[in-house]
């Protein structure tokens, strides 16, 4: 499985420009967006998968041979991370 996106891009952390990765994964999406009681926060509901996830699944879409040592990887789900 795919994640939605991954970008790679400059963190300034103390004034410095820093190498990052972020990655969005695909999951089940937020409780508000699965209910139907609408959201105005993201559109990743468009994009979750309508089942819950195996582990596995997850890992599968973080492309580990795009994370360099000292790299800053950002990781956020479609939707709250704890659902």
């Amino acid at each position: 499985m795919k994640p939605i996106s991954i970008f790679e891009e400059k963190e300034f952390i103390d004034g410095r420009p820093r190498d990052a990765i972020t990655i969005i994964l695909k999951t089940i999406g937020c409780y508000r967006a699965r209910e139907g009681k609408g959201c105005l926060m993201c559109g990743f509901i468009r994009d979750c998968v309508r089942r819950p996830l195996e582990p596995d699944e997850i890992v599968s879409q973080i492309d580990f041979d795009r994370i360099e040592e000292g790299m800053i990887v950002k990781i956020f789900t479609s939707g709250s991370f704890f659902d």
